[in-house]
C-alpha cells in the first residue's frame, strides 16, 4: 500500500455481523451516505439478505452480514 493511498480516518472496509442487520445497514444509509446492495444468502431457516455497503456507485465501503447461516459463528 503506498503511503498516501487512503486518508487518514477513511473507512477503507469492515465487516459487521449482527441479527439486526436491516436495522444497520440502514444506520449506515442515514449516517453515513451509503447505499445497499443486497447479496442473496440462504441458510436452513430460508433465504435472506447480507448487504455490501457502497460508498459510490461502485466503490464497496464494507459488509453488514446477519449472524446466522456461514457467519453464524462470527463474533458480532
Amino acid at each position: 500500500m503506498k503511503d498516501n493511498e487512503y486518508k487518514l480516518g477513511q473507512i477503507v472496509w469492515a465487516d459487521y455481523t449482527s441479527e439486526h442487520a436491516d436495522s444497520l445497514k440502514e444506520f449506515y444509509k442515514e449516517v453515513a451516505g451509503w447505499k445497499e446492495h443486497p447479496i442473496k444468502m440462504q441458510d436452513e431457516n430460508g433465504e435472506y439478505h447480507d448487504y455490501a455497503m457502497l460508498r459510490e456507485e461502485n466503490e464497496v465501503a464494507g459488509g453488514i452480514c446477519y449472524k446466522r447461516g456461514v457467519n453464524s459463528a462470527i463474533p458480532s
